[in-house]
């Protein structure tokens, strides 16, 4: 993963360490939806799993790892590669288009 030498990154919620702050965070504007794996599909099973994911400065996912698993390998590769293809509008900071991690949960359930 390459950054740009300007590129700030912080962590949600993270302490601010001047007076400024967010004027906005990120907000998904393009959710792709993770394949739901055939063969846990098929025995109907269901199961969440918890994505962090470094919003770059441009609104692309840069980074995405499981930051909390299923309880199937197949949930979590499946929600971490669906991950990478979504698009944020990114958080600001200070005026400044910023890169910062978020998390959020992917849910997998078998109706």
């Amino acid at each position: 993963m390459k950054l740009e030498a300007d590129t700030t990154i912080m962590e949600f919620g993270e302490p601010l360490s001047d007076s400024g702050g967010y004027e906005s965070m990120p907000t998904m504007i393009k959710d792709f939806v993770p394949e739901f794996p055939e063969k846990l599909r098929k025995k109907h099973k269901s199961g969440s799993v918890r994505i962090k994911a470094l919003v770059g400065s441009d609104g692309n996912v840069l980074k995405a790892q499981v930051a909390k698993k299923s309880k199937y390998k197949e949930f979590d590769y499946s929600a971490k590669i669906t991950a990478m293809k979504n698009k944020f509008m990114p958080a600001v900071f200070n005026n400044k288009r910023i890169a910062i991690w978020v998390t959020y949960k992917v849910i997998f359930n078998a109706k």
